[in-house]
């Protein structure tokens, strides 16, 4: 942050009259060392003046602010359209305004009436003289909008005479959407460079990158692939780099040299997340002088709840994020100081440059915090802060809408915010859950306004779009509306400083260590955003004081260290060193933490897919695309002896802007994922098929893989493909083991270790170190909707995923079933049984739990206020659970040991009006525990195809068909992550046969009864670390 206040005092008063003067009448001009000593204009002669040439017909009738403004891009997708005018608009005409998309066609939505009274006449009832319009739905990404309109006015200071402002096809106004895919080149997006080039670049100008695709953050390296430097020397200047998604801000640590020349070299080092390489870029700047600058003290007024913005129409100075998680039911208001420096006025006369500080901080009052906007969490934010991490920078421009003399300056100003909430002392302790949820860079935050002067006071108005992310899965918006009024010289407060070390809020993994994954980021928390530079100063050390490689970010008040190479188990860890805020107070961090036992040393699995969307998690069979049958999962109930057939899919669906999600079991190999670029090409397919399966083309789009999870994102929307659909694929070698395929051709999707996928374990004759038939999962498009994907993670026991519960490792306290035998249930030549140990001894319970493996997508949904609960659909998967010992006591055979083998649960899908759906819970409020819950009841198949009987026997576990009745409470962990915990309500009883004739469950030589009673089965979801 740089010094200002040694210069504060002696350029005040200068500063006021000076920006009086040029500003004043909303731009009357002035010569380069015109000065006064007074306003030009007091606001009421201001007025008259304006009044007295409207009747003289010198104020023709003009546009003087629109948002977005003509040809702004990189807007987004859920703004409005804002226009103001210059008179009153006429009550008796019809006003027309559309917007269209590239195609023509009509975007609706809804136009309201908003007031600018700053041209008023008649200050006491001004009339409006703006537009809002909204638009009913979310525009599309990446797509040009043109708006076109002929406006009626009246100049009420000369009889109510009508005029009419225009913009037709001729002359429309234009603007482009924010892009929501990567593409195949990877550039400088479309005007992604600001200043442009016909804004000066003056010594405090920050340098701000738009880029096509998101940004590869580790290859971006200032003084190697990023480059800022004085034309003929080699020597990076120093400052913070500072990059997040498509977003790229330099901001010079000191005041460029005045008349120096700079350039920017931005090497093809940089890539993007697939690995390609930037176009590059080379820019050469000259530094001109600004000239003697006048330091304003601007305050954001605290709105009193009903003020609202001239060009919005929404309430000033107020941030109303619209969540579907969090609802859009409570407002945040802003109340702060920023002192905005301005280059010298008579200097430039096209556009003046101005800057506000890094460290600047916009504070805003307390949310509770509600799920849906209806059911409360139990805490809330603390103070909303949005500070500056870098320099905020723009111009005042001549107004862009309208040449008009007349005409206010024009705002145009870019930011960079970290947003945090400071949290609260709740028994002893900082609680700080919202800020985990919520903590974030907003990158590029640009504010569109204008800037005027009533009396001797400055006076900014600006309206600005902005994207976050709640819990890290929410994509929410905000408009924000800010009015700034300049402080005069007896006004002007004492310039707060913070003399505050940062507080620690939360780490992951902490006390949460059982949630986390090797391949997962360190994050720790504070409740302020941290000076860069300090933070490398952090080290992570294993057990034997090793330094490890990390590559360590920051994003809101959240450092993430990133090791270059996983973490190993069971090994403690330490991160130490001493960071500052970016006032330079500072902490000293130290965290440990270890990590869980997970060697695979026993028993070699292949890796499975634990969550997948669209679809299910295994091999399909049967498939009937023409009728629009997916098929039922390879090796489960085909209807032959006397048994009835598996459940089938239906096509599954995937709304129009959705990626495919699939999870893994285990870490792949990233060479054995391959996208096909041809039909039938690579072990990961994205194709359009027939109704015969054939592949008619192949799904041009971005394929992603980090820590398990692979995402693949279409360059365009899905879309009707008639009586085709969409298929991928998931490539294996089926019967082959480690060593017999090849992991790097795009031949079969291989574990780390090796291991190619298992694609079924429902048939017995399929081994779990081998690869399994290939997964191929039809769908097709559906309209997006306002759901919100939240993929679960279940942690589990059974973390090396070999399927078994070996003695000594570490429990969990959920994610199990715990099976009994049920007194009395033995009939045929059963005699006895117990689960978990020998008969007539005793064992812990953990030795008669089955350790349950899966990952749970889940899409969660807005408030029903009829039924007074959320929706909430659960993309149920398979369910791997480890094996439970069984000693069984069969007549004239004696004890015989009867192992389950690896357990398979498989959820079912209801079928609503004739289709298969995703199973749906719902989010309630327990009003006898006074606790967010959540219920769900799901129809399961289990299957034990595994399971070893004495001689070989047959049994009856293959498809039986149980309900699980759950319930449990929806809590928030200190890092911010949501947490389901269920148990079932129901008592659950698995009639087991032996010996089971036709395998039809109706008979057989021996039988017994397991039981889960309630409360038996725990399962606990858990949303994915925020970074």
């Amino acid at each position: 942050m740089k010094t200002i206040n040694s210069r504060f005092n002696s350029f005040f008063k200068y500063s006021l009259v000076a920006s009086a003067v040029a500003l004043a009448g909303c731009g009357v001009e002035l010569q380069d060392n015109e000065k006064v000593d007074a306003p030009l204009l007091t606001a009421e002669e201001n007025r008259a003046a304006l009044a007295e040439r409207r009747a003289q017909s010198l104020f023709a009738a003009h546009t003087f602010y629109a948002f977005p403004f003509d040809g702004q891009a990189d807007v987004a997708v859920n703004t409005s359209v804002l226009l103001s005018f210059s008179h009153p608009l006429d009550s008796f005409s019809t006003q027309a305004l559309t917007l269209t998309d590239s195609d023509g066609n009509v975007v609706e939505g809804t136009a309201t009436e908003v007031t600018e009274d700053s041209f008023a006449t008649d200050p006491n009832n001004p009339q409006a003289n703006g537009l809002a319009f909204k638009p009913a739905s979310p525009l599309k990404a990446g797509e040009q909008y043109t708006v076109t309109y002929a406006i009626g006015l009246i100049n009420e200071a000369d009889g109510n005479k009508e005029l009419t402002v225009t913009r037709t096809a001729q002359d429309p106004m234009t603007f482009t959407t924010r892009l929501a895919n990567d593409v195949e080149s990877f550039t400088l997006d479309n005007n992604g460079f600001f200043p442009t080039d016909d804004l000066p670049f003056t010594t405090f100008t920050t340098l701000r990158l738009r880029l096509t695709n998101e940004v590869d953050t580790r290859t971006l390296v200032a003084g190697d692939t990023f480059k800022f430097q004085k034309v003929g020397t080699t020597e990076q200047v120093a400052g913070d780099l500072i990059a997040k998604g498509r977003y790229i801000t330099f901001d010079p640590a000191v005041d460029l040299d005045v008349d120096a020349s700079y350039e920017l070299i931005v090497s093809n080092g940089v890539k993007d997340n697939q690995g390609n390489s930037f176009a590059g870029l080379e820019k050469v700047f000259t530094v001109l002088d600004p000239g003697e600058r006048a330091f304003k003290p601007m305050n954001i007024t605290l709105n009193n709840g009903s003020q609202e913005s001239p060009y919005s129409g929404e309430l000033m100075n107020a941030v109303t994020i619209k969540s579907v998680l969090i609802g859009a039911n409570d407002t945040t208001y802003v109340d702060s100081d920023l002192i905005t420096e301005l280059a010298n006025l008579g200097k430039f006369k096209s556009a003046a440059p101005m800057v506000i500080r890094k460290g600047s901080i916009l504070n805003s009052s307390s949310l509770t915090v509600k799920v849906g906007g209806e059911f409360p969490t139990g805490f809330n934010t603390g103070n909303i802060r949005m500070t500056n991490i870098s320099d905020a920078t723009g111009y005042l421009i001549n107004n862009t809408n309208s040449d008009h003399k007349y005409a206010p300056k024009q705002l145009h100003l870019f930011m960079d915010v970290a947003m945090t909430t400071d949290g609260y002392e709740e028994d002893g302790k900082l609680n700080g859950k919202a800020n985990g949820g919520l903590s974030q860079n907003i990158m590029h935050l640009e504010l569109i306004g204008t800037v005027r002067t009533d009396g001797p006071t400055m006076i900014i108005d600006a309206v600005s779009e902005i994207d976050l992310k709640i819990l890290g899965v929410d994509n929410a918006h905000a408009q924000i509306s800010f009015h700034m009024e300049a402080y005069t010289a007896d006004e002007t407060p004492e310039l707060a400083v913070d003399v505050k070390s940062p507080v620690f809020q939360s780490a992951y993994p902490g006390e949460n260590i059982t949630h986390f994954s090797l391949g997962d980021n360190v994050t720790i928390t504070y409740n302020e955003p941290l000076e860069l530079a300090s933070l490398q100063n952090l080290v992570l050390k294993d057990a034997n004081g090793v330094a490890k490689e990390t590559f360590i970010s920051q994003d809101g008040s959240s450092i993430i260290i990133d090791p270059v190479v996983s973490l190993a188990s069971a090994t403690n860890y330490t991160i130490t060193g001493n960071i500052k805020d970016l006032s330079g107070n500072p902490t000293y961090l130290d965290q440990t933490f270890t990590t869980l036992y997970k060697a695979q040393e026993l028993r070699k699995t292949s890796p499975m897919v634990e969550g997948t969307v669209p679809g299910y998690t295994c091999a399909l069979v049967e498939s009937d695309y023409a009728n629009d049958i997916a098929g039922r999962c390879a090796g489960g109930s085909d209807g032959s002896n006397n048994l009835v057939e598996d459940d089938k899919f239906n096509i599954f669906s995937l709304q129009a802007d959705r990626d495919i999600f699939i999870a893994f079991s285990q870490p792949i190999d990233k060479a054995s994922l391959v996208l096909g670029d041809a039909c039938n090409s690579g072990s990961f397919r994205v194709e359009v098929v027939n109704s015969a399966g054939v592949c008619q083309s192949i799904v041009p789009g971005v394929m992603q893989y980090d820590n398990k999870i692979l995402t693949f994102s279409p360059t365009e929307n899905w879309q009707d493909q008639g009586a085709n659909v969409y298929q991928y694929s998931l490539i294996s070698q089926e019967g082959a083991t480690k060593g017999q395929v090849d992991c790097t051709n795009g031949s079969a999707i291989c574990s780390k270790a090796g291991y190619p996928l298992q694609t079924t374990l429902l048939k017995d004759s399929y081994a779990e170190d081998q690869g399994g038939p290939d997964i191929k999962m039809p769908f097709r498009a559906a309209p997006a909707d306002k759901f919100v994907f939240n993929p679960l993670m279940m942690p589990t026991t059974d973390s090396n995923r070999d399927y078994r519960w070996n003695e000594g490792q570490e429990t969990l306290t959920s994610n199990y079933a715990l099976l009994r035998v049920k007194d009395g249930s033995f009939n045929g030549l059963m005699q006895d049984a117990q689960t978990g140990c020998a008969i007539d001894t005793s064992c812990a319970d953990e030795y008669s739990k089955t350790f349950i493996s899966a990952f749970m997508p889940t899409e969660i949904g807005e408030y029903d206020a009829v039924n007074n609960r959320i929706p909430v659909k659960i993309h149920a998967q398979q369910m791997i659970s480890s094996e439970v010992y069984v000693q069984a006591n069969l007549f004239l055979l004696g004890d015989s040991d009867v192992p389950t083998g690896t357990m398979i649960m498989r959820p079912r899908y209801p079928v609503v009006d004739g289709k298969t759906v995703v199973p749906t819970g719902y989010i309630i409020w327990n009003e006898e525990t006074q606790q967010l819950n959540f219920i769900i009841e799901l129809d399961v198949y289990m299957d034990s195809p595994n399971m070893h009987v004495t001689l070989n026997l047959s049994h009856n576990l293959h498809s039986y068909p149980i309900t699980m009745d759950l319930q449990g409470p929806i809590e928030f962990l200190d890092d911010g992550r949501m947490q389901i915990s269920l148990k079932n309500k129901n008592s659950i009883e698995i009639d087991v046969l032996i010996a089971d004739g036709n395998g039809d469950g109706e008979g057989g030589a021996a039988g017994m009864t397991l039981e889960i009673v309630p409360g038996g089965v725990s399962l606990r979801q858990i949303s994915l670390p925020m970074k």
